[in-house]
């Protein structure tokens, strides 16, 4: 039971807070846990503190709305009691609990309620003898202001907002952005969801989506203004020049900074400013995105023109990139020599791979007002630009554009076009062409270096290519700076090219089913790369895939990915009619799956280039098919390109799921053991259908066997949702083996006893076992995970591992399908 009052109000209670909707975060998971252990003791609390904006209160709303629900789904009797912010004194009659129902009290802002009634919920919430459980937030102030409490309350911090997060957040708010984007703006807003949102209305949808570049700094909305401008109070005019030369700097050398500032590193690591600095190895940063920001925004006109200037003169000996860059910021009025200079400076940084870097340096050139350099300058803007992935502003540029040594055609075509659709001729991913732009001298070798790893991937070869790619990843790919120019350092291939790289190494990873490493580099690099614009959009179909598979969380990075909204292509619409055959098969509607794989198989058919030759790892008709008892309905399986490994799996596992056990040797191999190439899905899926078939001629116990191996083998890929589908199948099993034999019912027994309808191989292990041994093991032979066995005993998932290891030892088995075998021995 679960009812709702305000604490001390008297009259007809107003519209409460709670239940206020608002989106779960995967952050809010672990608070939720601790707050849980707080009610089951039936005493204590939660006590949130947080910034302004850090979504306290949604915080609190959520945990409270996950509470209540639980407890509703035990029985347990639960009474939730707000406190408004008003409150003078608390009518103890309103709190006193009925027999059995724990109080839960709601408390936001405890630093800001009324001294007497702080101290009451304090000290009621931590009397064991109370059921009172407090959960609250605040924003300052110690929790308790009196005498240590005999039961201290558990004091958390709010987590930050993560990039994950942020998309949920800004999806409810109708915000479309790239996973990329929301990474920089999160960082930007110092992952203060209030900061995050108040800067969207400064941002385009084409900034939103990643194909045009955000300003640097970034807006300071008025969340940011709360958070960090108290820090900036106090500071000396000292302090703030030198902040604000750190702040426009595109270097972060600490010794050219203290020569501009006209002071020294020892010197400076004693101002209260250095807490907002990061001073390590000879580097020197502002900490925090919004704090450089604040005192770009704050410094007049005449400020920043003397702070570029001072950093072009601390400059001048070391490096003249940087100090032309100043020395151009610093000058007020236009200047076509300058011009020419920074458009020098941008085709360098172009070369080193600094394309965002150097798509700013080109719009300054342009604003300089040099008519001769304009066309020029556009070119450089539109190359830089596309190596970036900012697509709109590539059309942009490149549009009014001209110069003898770029063809601007070249890159419309063979760098918009490919962008987002790849040419579909056998397997031609279109990316020679786009190689020989030269957008950057080392995207020639990251993009060769690609398309040769997909080619050798589309006939079946992708181990040799999977190593050299990951090798040329290793020396060759760094992370992207957002701020500082890294001119020493050697070139790197644009963000495109680097996109390109990962993209290919996430599919090389889904081909060989390592689909949770896969899922990670996906959401490593999706957080700073413009992944869905790359060969035909493909991340878009693999991060589709992996959520379809359950290696991935639809509402994570790689969800995000998912849903990106890509231009339509052949590969994406197969690839989506077979993420939807995978989730409604692992739900149970196997017909409508097999109808959604028989409409991608014939639209593959139809299809050329990629969308014909690439076989995401998934099912084919036939065992969807014969799920419904019809494999004779089942087309001929899809066969890939070339002479890969992959035609003969795919056949085999259509052979399997058509004939059933006609194909399983006495040893219960199938012929896709010989086959080099198949993979543990491809396994799984084959130990799948030969479970089915022994289900369908009678014998449960063998079913089990090859299903548990088909669990066990999911799980190793990552496939949580279809190894989820497969453990219900196992439920389904244990029943029919545990199922008493018709005659009289037995007597009750527990279901550890070795009684009618338990097999012998469990029965004989009760003098081998102890109990809570005897319970683990048989829930295993059963197919159930530790965290279901941990759920079903109310046990720590650690703790069943124990368990379990020293059931295996007592039992002399290594693996959960030894077990499983092992318990239905006679």
């Amino acid at each position: 039971m679960d009812s709702s009052s305000v604490l001390g109000y008297r009259g007809a209670a107003p519209e409460l807070r709670t239940s206020s909707g608002a989106a779960r975060l995967a952050q809010h998971d672990a608070e939720i846990r601790v707050a849980a252990a707080a009610l089951s003791r039936g005493h204590g609390g939660v006590v949130w503190t947080g910034d302004p904006g850090s979504g306290r209160s949604t915080l609190l709303d959520v945990v409270a709305d996950a509470l209540a629900t639980a407890a509703a789904s035990e029985g347990m009797r639960l009474r939730r009691v707000i406190v408004p912010r008003s409150l003078t004194e608390i009518d103890e009659r309103a709190v006193h609990p009925e027999d059995g129902t724990r109080v839960l009290v709601l408390a936001d802002d405890l630093d800001h309620l009324a001294p007497g009634v702080r101290s009451y919920l304090l000290d009621t919430a931590t009397r064991p003898q109370t059921p009172w459980v407090l959960l609250a937030t605040r924003t300052t102030g110690p929790v308790a202001d009196a005498s240590p409490l005999p039961h201290p309350l558990v004091e958390r911090r709010v987590p930050p907002l993560t990039a994950a997060d942020a998309l949920l957040v800004l999806a409810e708010h109708d915000v479309v952005a790239a996973p990329h984007v929301v990474a920089s703006l999160v960082r930007a807003s110092s992952c203060n969801p209030a900061a995050l949102l108040q800067t969207m209305p400064w941002l385009s949808p084409e900034q939103l989506g990643g194909t045009s570049l955000l300003p640097d700094p970034m807006p300071v909305p008025p969340a940011t203004e709360r958070l960090v401008g108290a820090r900036l109070i106090d500071l000396s005019p000292v302090e703030h020049r030198f902040l604000l030369i750190a702040a426009v700097a595109v270097v972060d050398r600490t010794d050219v900074l203290v020569r501009a500032a006209g002071t020294d590193a020892a010197t400076i690591a004693t101002w209260p400013a250095a807490a907002l600095l990061n001073l390590a190895g000879g580097r020197c940063r502002i900490l925090e995105p919004g704090v450089r920001a604040l005192v770009h925004a704050r410094a007049t006109l005449a400020d920043r023109t003397d702070a570029h200037l001072s950093l072009a003169s601390a400059l001048a000996a070391s490096d003249m990139l940087a100090a032309e860059w100043h020395r151009s910021l610093g000058t007020l009025a236009g200047d076509g020599a300058h011009a020419e200079d920074l458009l020098g400076i941008a085709e360098q940084l172009l070369a080193r791979g600094d394309c965002v870097h150097a798509v700013r340096v080109a719009r300054e050139a342009l604003s300089q007002g040099a008519d001769a350099a304009e066309p020029y300058g556009h070119a450089v803007a539109g190359a830089a630009a596309l190596g970036a992935g900012l697509v709109h502003d590539a059309v942009h540029h490149l549009r009014r554009a001209s110069h003898p040594t770029i063809d601007v055609d070249v890159l419309v075509e063979h760098g918009l076009r490919l962008i987002a659709q790849r040419t579909e001729r056998s397997t031609d991913w279109g990316i020679a062409p786009l190689a020989a732009t030269h957008l950057c001298p080392a995207d020639e070798q990251a993009l060769r270096a690609t398309d040769d790893a997909l080619r050798a991937a589309l006939t079946g070869s992708a181990d040799d290519a999977r190593r050299e790619l990951e090798a040329f990843a290793t020396t060759m790919l760094e992370p992207v700076q957002e701020h500082i120019w890294r001119t020493d350092r050697q070139p790197r291939p644009s963000p495109l090219a680097q996109s390109h790289v990962r993209v290919t190494q996430a599919l090389l990873d889904v081909l060989e089913a390592r689909f949770d490493l896969a899922a990670d580099l996906v959401d490593e690099h999706a957080r700073a790369l413009p992944l869905p614009l790359v060969l035909g959009a493909l991340a878009t179909a693999i991060s589709g895939r992996l959520v379809a598979l359950g290696a991935a969380a639809p509402r994570g990075i790689v969800g995000a990915v998912a849903r990106y909204p890509a231009p339509s292509s052949a590969l994406l619409r197969i690839a989506a009619l077979e993420d939807r055959a995978l989730a409604t098969f692992a739900d149970g509607a196997a017909a409508e799956a097999a109808a959604l794989l028989e409409l991608a198989a014939e639209q593959r058919r139809r299809a050329t280039g990629p969308a014909h030759d690439l076989l995401l790892p998934g099912l084919v008709p036939a065992e969807a098919w014969a799920e419904t008892g019809r494999a004779d309905h089942s087309l001929p399986a899809p066969v890939a390109a070339g002479t890969g490994a992959t035609a003969r799996v795919l056949a085999e596992r259509s052979r399997v799921a058509l004939t059933g056990l006609t194909m399983v040797g006495p040893d219960g191999r199938t012929g896709l053991a010989d086959i080099e190439g198949a993979t543990d899905w491809d396994t799984a899926m084959v130990e799948l259908s030969v479970g089915r078939a022994f289900a369908r001629v009678g014998e449960p116990h063998r079913a089990h066997t090859h299903v548990l191996a088909a669990a066990e083998l999911l799980d190793l890929t990552g496939a949580r949702r279809t190894a989820d589908a497969a453990r219900h199948r196992l439920s389904t099993l244990t029943t029919a083996i545990l199922a008493p034999p018709p005659g009289p019912a037995p007597s009750a027994v527990s279901p550890a006893s070795p009684a009618a309808g338990v097999p012998r191989g469990i029965a004989r292990w009760r003098s081998i076992l102890t109990e809570r041994e005897l319970e683990v093991a048989q829930l295993v032979a059963q197919g159930a995970s530790n965290r279901e066995i941990a759920e079903t005993l109310y046990l720590s998932v650690r703790t069943v591992e124990v368990y379990l290891g020293r059931a295996f030892r007592k039992l002399g088995v290594t693996t959960r399908v030894e077990l499983a075998v092992r318990a239905h021995e006679d």
